[in-house]
Order: C-alpha cells, then sequence, then structure tokens
C-alpha cells in the first residue's frame, strides 16, 4: 500500500501513529494508496470535519476513522472518550456516525469536481479503528466487521481484508471486481494535494502559526519521481518549489532510515535549513564544510544539491561524488537547480557539468509552475530580466512599486517611506526584508531615519537558524538567495542593476518576494 503522506504526520496522534503503521504493513499492493489526515471544506452540518486515512484502489473508496485512549456508548447513544491522560469527553455524535458524515463530505466534495463520474458503482464503506481498547458493543448501527479494536491489531490485515470484502459485498461485487483506473487515478488526484501537506519555507514568517502549503500537482508528480529514481536533475526558475522539494525529499528519505546529505552553496541557506531538519541521519552541508568532510566522507545513502546552479562545475561535483555511497555514477542523489540568471551569481557554471551529471542515466524533472510569488510580482521580474518564471499559480496582489529617487530627496527617505507605508498596511516587521547589492554600510538602509533604523536588523548566516526577526530584516541580495519574505523593499538600485543583459542580482532579489514587492532605484 502506497502511504501519502509516506511517514505519520507531527500532529498525528499515537493511535494514529499505530493505524498509520498497521496500514503500511499490511501487505496490500502499491495500486492501492492510502491518504492520511485530510481536512475537507464542506460538511452537512460542521464549518470543517477531518479524514483520519482514506483508502482509494481496485477494491473502492474507504475512510477510517481512529480513536485513541478508550471509547464507550450509553443506553442513551452517547459516548465517552477517555484520552492517554484519563481525561473524559463526552459527544452525541460518535466514531460511526463521525466517519459517515464525514465519508458522505468526501463523495460530495469529489462529485462537485467530477460532475460525469459515476461514483455510484463505486464500492464504499467506513470503519473505526480503536488500537488501546477492547470494544464488544453490539449495535444495528455498525457491523462488527467495520470495527477494528484492539483485539484486531496484531491481526490488522485480516481485519483489512475482511472490512473490504464486507463493502464489496455490499455493493454486489464479486472477487473479480476491480474498480476503473482512471477513476481512481482522478480521485487521487483531487484528494492529494489536500493531504500533501508539508511546511512551507514561508512557515518561518510567523513564529506562533506555521503556515501550510498544499503541494500543486506539479509538485506531486515531481515528488513521486524524486522518489522512485536513483538520480535525479530538477530544474526549474525561482519561485518553483525546489528548495521546498529538496526537503520534502530529505524527510522522506529519513523516514525510510536512510543517511541523507544536504548540500548547497550558501552558509545562510545551510543554516536555514539545518535549523529546519534536524535529525541525527542528516549532514546538512555548504560546499565550503564538504570539502573539509573529504578526507573522512561521511559517505550517505542520498545525496541532495540544493542551488545546484552554483555548484555546477567539475571541482564541486568531485567533492560531492567523494561523499556519496557509490559516487555520482552509481550513486543516488537529486540536483535542484535553476538555469536562469541566477547561475553565475554565485560559484561557477559549467555547462559541461550539466553534461555529466545527465550521463549518469538522471531523470530530468522540470518544474514549470510558480508557487512563491505573485502575479503582478512573476510578470514583473520577466519584464524586467527576461527570465522564466513558471507558469503563474498563485493569485492576485498588490502591484509592484517602482520608487524613483531623484535629487529632490535622499534614497533613505524614500525607503523609509516605502516601509512606513507597509507597517501602517498593519504589516508585521518580521515580514519585511530589505535586500541591497550593497552592504549595510553602503547601503542607504544605513542611513534610515533613527525611527525607522531602530528597528532594522543586519541578518547574518548565523542568525537565518531563527529567521525572520521580530524585526525588519536587512541583507545582501547575494547572501538571500534560496529564501524569501513576504514583503521585500530592494535598495541601492541603478541602471547597472536594471540593465537586461546582466540581471542575475534583479532577477534574485525581484523572486524574493512572496506579497509584496518594491524598487528603490537610484538615478
Amino acid at each position: 500500500m502506497r502511504m501519502i503522506p509516506s511517514s505519520p504526520s507531527s500532529r498525528a496522534s499515537n493511535a494514529e501513529r499505530k493505524v498509520f503503521y498497521a496500514l503500511k504493513g499490511s501487505g496490500i499492493s502499491d495500486d492501492t494508496v492510502c491518504l492520511h489526515s485530510l481536512g475537507l471544506p464542506r460538511h452537512a452540518y460542521k464549518t470543517c470535519c477531518e479524514l483520519d486515512f482514506v483508502l482509494v484502489g481496485p477494491d473502492g473508496l474507504f475512510a477510517l476513522e481512529v480513536k485513541g485512549g478508550g471509547v464507550r456508548r450509553n443506553a442513551q447513544g452517547n459516548w465517552t472518550v477517555t484520552d492517554r491522560y484519563g481525561q473524559e469527553h463526552r459527544h452525541r455524535e460518535g466514531p460511526f456516525q463521525q466517519v459517515q458524515g464525514n465519508m458522505y463530505a468526501l463523495l460530495e466534495l469529489l462529485r462537485r469536481r467530477f460532475p460525469t463520474a459515476d461514483f455510484d458503482d463505486l464500492p464504499k464503506g467506513w470503519g473505526v479503528v480503536l488500537p488501546d481498547c477492547v470494544f464488544d458493543v453490539k449495535c444495528v448501527e455498525w457491523d462488527d466487521a467495520t470495527i477494528a479494536d484492539q483485539r484486531r491489531m496484531g491481526l490488522f490485515p485480516v481485519w483489512l481484508g475482511n472490512f473490504v470484502r464486507y463493502y464489496r459485498r455490499k455493493a454486489g461485487r464479486n472477487a473479480a471486481y476491480r474498480a476503473p483506473s482512471d477513476l481512481l487515478r482522478r480521485i487521487t488526484e483531487a484528494l492529494r494535494p489536500e493531504f500533501e501537506k508539508v511546511p512551507s519555507l514561508a512557515g518561518a514568517i510567523d513564529t506562533v502559526e506555521m503556515t501550510l502549503n498544499s503541494l500543486t500537482d506539479d509538485q506531486c508528480r515531481a515528488v513521486d519521481i524524486l522518489v522512485a529514481n536513483q538520480r535525479v536533475l530538477c530544474s526549474g526558475g525561482a519561485g518553483t518549489g525546489k528548495t521546498f522539494l529538496a526537503m520534502e525529499l530529505a524527510r522522506r528519505a529519513l523516514a525510510d532510515d536512510r543517511t541523507v546529505i544536504l548540500c548547497c552553496s550558501s552558509p545562510w541557506l545551510r543554516n536555514f535549513l539545518d535549523a529546519r531538519l534536524s535529525h541525527p541521519a542528516l549532514q546538512v552541508l555548504a560546499i565550503s564544510q564538504a570539502r573539509r568532510n573529504i578526507l573522512q566522507p561521511p559517505r550517505a545513502d542520498l545525496m541532495i544539491v540544493d542551488e545546484g546552479q552554483d555548484l555546477m562545475n567539475l571541482n564541486d561535483l568531485d567533492v560531492l561524488d567523494k561523499l556519496l555511497q557509490g559516487g555520482l555514477s552509481r550513486g543516488r542523489w537529486s540536483f535542484f537547480y535553476d538555469s536562469n540568471n541566477q547561475a553565475g551569481l554565485v560559484g561557477c557554471w559549467d555547462p559541461d557539468s550539466l553534461e555529466l551529471l545527465d550521463s549518469n542515466g538522471a531523470a530530468h524533472v522540470p518544474l514549470v509552475r510558480n508557487c512563491r510569488n505573485t502575479r503582478p510580482i512573476v510578470e514583473e521580474v520577466e519584464r524586467r530580466t527576461g527570465c522564466d518564471m513558471g507558469q503563474k499559480e498563485q493569485g492576485e496582489g498588490p502591484m509592484v512599486e517602482v520608487v524613483q529617487v531623484d535629487a529632490s530627496e535622499p534614497a533613505e527617505n524614500k525607503a523609509s517611506r516605502a516601509i512606513g507605508r507597509l507597517l501602517a498596511a498593519g504589516v508585521p516587521m518580521s515580514h519585511i526584508t530589505l535586500l541591497s547589492p550593497l552592504s549595510w554600510s553602503e547601503s542607504c538602509a544605513s542611513r534610515l531615519p533613527r525611527h525607522v533604523k531602530r528597528d532594522v536588523g543586519q541578518v547574518d548566516e548565523f542568525s537565518l537558524r531563527t529567521f525572520p526577526p521580530a524585526q525588519i530584516s536587512f541583507a545582501r541580495i547575494q547572501d538571500f538567495k534560496g529564501l524569501e519574505n513576504t514583503a521585500i523593499v530592494l535598495l541601492d538600485l541603478d541602471h547597472r542593476h536594471l540593465d537586461r543583459s546582466a540581471p542575475s542580482l534583479l532577477y534574485v532579489g525581484m523572486s524574493r518576494a512572496r506579497a509584496y514587492l518594491a524598487l528603490v532605484v537610484n538615478p
């Protein structure tokens, strides 16, 4: 059985984890997909609901509700659930009604999505799994075949087979029946982005509540190819989710007990990733660290390279080759890179190196949808740089603001007003980053009015571990590669940076903005 996601959610209860691994080890073939923890937007009488597990396969469509701790029902039909702390919670609606109602909500969602599809002939059903207690209550509201309690967890594959056969018989389907593969594929593709929720890079924006991004269909397919292939070249413009996917690939490999090296050029990006992917079987290395490690190489099972355009040269590839079990020719690796004008800004781009990697039988995964930037930002970056930012996936947003500096007022005052407009609109300081091609001492940011400057902090490679800070952040464009924030104000630009013949800095700087972008341009 193919599990999506491939490891339990960090929010999963102990009971859900038990059921997750019971399903994963059930022996059912991979043509059945199990999706874990789906939030549904519509329900007949609830504002939201969640299905713990949904099985989509040749046998049909099935939902499972998991309840940990103790579960009992009194004569009046009221339910009591005892959690792991011994606290009792009373509910009028039991787990059987809950999963049934959620299943109907799921079917309604699918019928809305595929109005011409025939769901009536598809076997479908729901069950309840109680891994922590013995449940022997009999009632006409449910059949014994639809319940797996503590006694059945040891023989879970047997129970699961009986559960599926029970609903197949109810639907009048014999053992030879196979649900239409095209319908199953459409169901899985429709539901998967709702399940496949992974922490986004933008999650660091809000230190209280992490934002979750659903993978686009494009990224879902990319994850499948990345996992299935020994060697992968994954290309895409800024904002197409390369770092996002590199992090997810690392998580999945670690969940499968592999040792992983995640390498990039920038110590800044290295520290940002290391703080968010801490694991004893993972090493996150800047290439400068990797060079020092080749004397005693860790020999990882999987090598993941992010911002690979900065390492696309024979010297750096030689270092990576020595760190990987089997080397680059026989080992398992995924190379994420941008062939646009980020290449050459840091490190050295050598087309022969790309050919060398490709000659090792690499699968090619192009990312074509921009999932970071709003439409106005994508269009402005493409207009000014000529770079391909991918198909526009995000919605509308504020127009890009261009602030022209002239002799009447210094650049720092113009920048101060742009910052003030953001703060007045309620944008938190932590959501604002000032980027410049210059260092702090050379930038107009160092000359901002005192009441603004006191709220601006310089970011360095070490502070990236806790990015974003509570205050407005400042960094050089070159150092901010691979990172992002909600609002970006580009400072100290002049005609050299706006020249389309050498747009690397402008491309990197503008594409860091998720929702708001301002350019402060000197005469």
